[in-house]
């Protein structure tokens, strides 16, 4: 968030806290102007039927959101005012106000005008035709804040779809308010906590919350100095920089054993905290604080702040729409869990697609599992690998264990390709790779049919698992030890680890289906709660940060 809408949020709540001092006399203004009722209800719906033709029209200045909605909700009330007690008001601005902990913009909530118009109204006692409208005004923003923001904590503020086409994930049902409701909620004092009640309910929102208010301590207290990168620091050796390490370790709680000496020996008790704070940074945990380290220590703690904010709103996009049991792919940290009644009963790495070839992010339905699959190559692959391996090598599909099928799906001789004039188009024919260790997908792959022919597979190239970056496939997903997720999916089955291995010994393709299809979701998350409920932040391999963090700064009021 820019640093001046910093300040002026900043400058809005200080206000705020100000306003919960009130004297008997103001809330007798205000009430006393609520009092004419029947005026300020023709007010209300005057304002109501001027946007339902012109939503264009500004309410004090401010763009409504909520109109059919809100519309709706009033009809059914008469017009008649809900707000109509000052200690009614000051609940939903304390409501409104701790949207700043969710990482939102309170001013998209009209907090600002809201403000003004409660200062305009018990300033003055006169009762008039402007002050009337003034309190029509107020009601309204009231009502259209609130719920604006009850709809951002349920679905969030961004829509998904815009800023990835493949999205899929749903949401849950829109509540039913009424005004019955509605009135309850106001009169018990009870929009903050109704408000609070609306966050995602799980672990990881509340999690990042904390964080949120942490980072924001640190910023308001000054941040952290940046530390010279210069040549890279091993255990053992001395440096200059060592206490500044250890400072700024200190200042995000990423410190076990504090050095109140501040001696310059890259000691043992930092090593073990620089491994940590390398693994839960997307880096190599190797216990050398070089380029990368540095880069990431560097990180000013505002970049920090919004990479957590853009995550919160990831999270309210999918968790009012979670089921109990799932598996879900971290594309941008480069793991996975399998969720079962709510816990996480297995995790592993995976590799997903480079930047050019990204992995979609969706949501779909794991149904069944595939042991010694073939390995049909994508057209692509054999236009910029396959053929030009074949030029160099004429026996590089047999070498392989890859055959040539035609449009039919008969095998054909690769004899019959003309070597020296072969191209992209002029090869007509289907590369299949057969079952075996050798196979691109390994021994076995995991089927949720979809449109982007994206799964999740066993790769020969282990290697690439001990990486901490780990975006080298053309999309699909490798995992780490597949043969166990397998036998967790089967688990209370058949399909025991005995058998399983019995059937891979075979070489021949056999499909298993799950006893019921499992919920699976590729997802995007660049800071929250790792597999082992460690706070992480992830490199953003997408580059998709940025964007999601302009939309969700928009100015909406």
């Amino acid at each position: 968030m820019k640093t001046a809408i910093k300040l002026r949020i900043f400058f809005l709540l200080s206000f705020f806290s100000s306003l919960l001092l009130f004297s008997q006399n103001t809330a007798e203004t205000y009430g006393k102007l609520f009092e004419e009722r029947s005026d300020i209800s023709a007010q209300i719906q005057a304002k109501l039927e001027e946007l339902s033709t012109d939503p264009g029209f500004r309410i004090s200045g401010e763009k409504y959101h909520n109109i059919e909605y809100v519309t709706n909700l009033y009809q059914k009330n008469n017009f008649q005012p809900f707000w109509t007690d000052l200690s009614y008001a000051e609940d939903a601005i304390n409501g409104i106000r701790q949207s700043y902990e969710d990482g939102l913009t309170p001013l998209d909530y009209h907090l600002e005008a809201i403000l003004h118009l409660e200062n305009e109204i018990i300033r003055n006692a006169e009762i008039d035709e402007e002050m009337l409208e003034t309190a029509a005004d107020l009601e309204l923003l009231l009502t259209d804040g609130v719920i604006f923001y009850a709809d951002h904590l349920l679905y969030g503020k961004c829509d998904p779809v815009t800023l990835l086409s493949t999205w899929n994930f749903g949401f849950a049902p829109i509540p039913d308010l009424n005004p019955s409701t509605f009135r309850q909620y106001i009169q018990n004092g009870e929009v903050t906590s109704r408000l609070q009640g609306l966050r995602p309910d799980i672990f990881l929102y509340d999690t990042l919350l904390s964080s949120l208010a942490f980072y924001r301590e640190i910023e308001t207290e000054g941040g952290w100095q940046e530390i010279t990168a210069g040549g890279k620091i091993e255990p053992g050796d001395q440096d200059e920089r060592i206490p500044q390490i250890r400072h700024r370790l200190e200042l995000s709680d990423e410190i076990t054993v504090k050095d109140t000496a501040r001696s310059t020996i890259y000691d043992k008790n930092l090593e073990q905290d620089i491994r940590r704070f390398q693994r839960t940074h997307g880096l190599d945990a190797d216990g050398v604080i070089g380029a990368g380290t540095f880069r990431e220590l560097n990180k000013p703690v505002d970049e920090r702040i919004e990479t957590i904010r853009v995550n919160l709103e990831r999270v309210r996009w999918v968790a009012g729409n979670l089921p109990q049991s799932y598996l879900i792919v971290n594309i941008a940290a480069y793991w996975l869990v399998l969720v079962k009644d709510g816990r996480i009963i297995h995790k592993a790495n995976v590799v997903v697609g480079k930047p050019l070839n990204k992995t979609p992010v969706f949501r779909d339905k794991l149904r069944y599992i595939d042991f010694n699959p073939t390995w049909t190559v994508p057209t692509s692959i054999i236009k910029n690998e396959i053929i030009p391996k074949l030029k160099k090598n004429p026996k590089y599909l047999e070498d392989n264990h890859m055959v040539l099928l035609d449009n039919q799906g008969n095998e054909v001789s690769s004899s019959v390709l003309d070597i020296e004039n072969l191209s992209a188009s002029k090869f007509p024919y289907i590369v299949r790779q057969q079952p075996g260790p050798w196979n691109a997908l390994g021994v076995v792959k995991f089927m949720f049919p979809n449109d982007y022919d994206i799964y999740l597979h066993d790769t020969p190239s282990k290697s690439l698992f001990s990486k901490a970056s780990r975006a080298y496939s053309h999309g699909c997903i490798r995992v780490q030890n597949p043969l166990d997720l397998a036998e967790v999916l089967l688990a209370g089955t058949e399909w025991d680890r005995a058998k399983i291995n019995k059937v891979i010994d075979s070489r021949e393709l056999t499909r298993v289906k799950l006893t019921e299809p499992l919920d699976i979701m590729l997802s995007y998350w660049t800071c929250g709660l790792n597999p082992d409920r460690e706070f992480f932040f992830s490199s953003d391999p997408y580059d998709r940060d940025k964007d999601l963090l302009r939309e969700l700064d928009k100015n909406l009021h």
